[in-house]
């Protein structure tokens, strides 16, 4: 009888390595921030860059390393970044990992206001704030120094003013405590 037999040799190739994932980012914002990762660089052996927001990698961008990934992020969103390293010449994939790109909100663009903006002198002004935010520091500033501070709670809040001798400038900072983004409150 005849026998055939035949053999092949299959070749494994090696994965890359993984990325080094570059540092997570937070920005405050009222609306979208575009975030800029600069020089993502594939780990050894690989020459691509994959990254997308989900770990299926559906909808994926394959870009040539290194690589600059742009993202814009809508305010309160928290996105994170699914990255890996592939080997174009073979095909091989290394590991994900994950970077993060956050936009936090900013404070409610709450409107101060002073009953009266004329006083006698050597007396104090109330700013009032109405509809304060919780988790929000109300900071009033004369001079660029804090002259009272209240934290919101959704209620109307009256901060005081220091002792008026002269016509002086008054401005609030909303800070949320949180996140430590804030905004500059313009006077009605």
């Amino acid at each position: 009888g005849c026998t055939a037999s035949a053999s092949t040799t299959v070749t494994v190739n090696s994965s890359p390595s993984s990325i080094t994932p570059p540092t997570s980012q937070s920005s405050c914002s009222d609306t979208s921030i575009t975030f800029r990762f600069d020089s993502v660089m594939a780990g050894s052996g690989g020459n691509q860059i994959e990254w997308a927001l989900n770990n299926s990698f559906s909808g994926s961008h394959i870009l040539i390393s290194p690589a600059s990934i742009y993202l814009a992020v809508n305010s309160g969103v928290l996105d994170p970044i699914w990255l890996r390293c592939i080997d174009s010449s073979t095909t091989c994939i290394s590991a994900f990992v994950i970077t993060t790109a956050k936009a936090d909100s900013l404070p409610h663009n709450l409107t101060p206001y002073i009953k009266s903006d004329t006083v006698c002198p050597n007396t104090y002004a109330f700013i009032t704030l109405p509809n304060t935010q919780s988790g929000v520091r109300y900071d009033l500033f004369c001079a660029g120094s804090v002259i009272d501070s209240l934290n919101g709670n959704g209620d109307t809040l009256s901060l005081t003013t220091s002792i008026i001798d002269t016509t002086k400038s008054f401005y609030v900072v909303a800070t949320d405590t949180a996140t430590g983004c804030y905004r500059t409150l313009q006077p009605g």
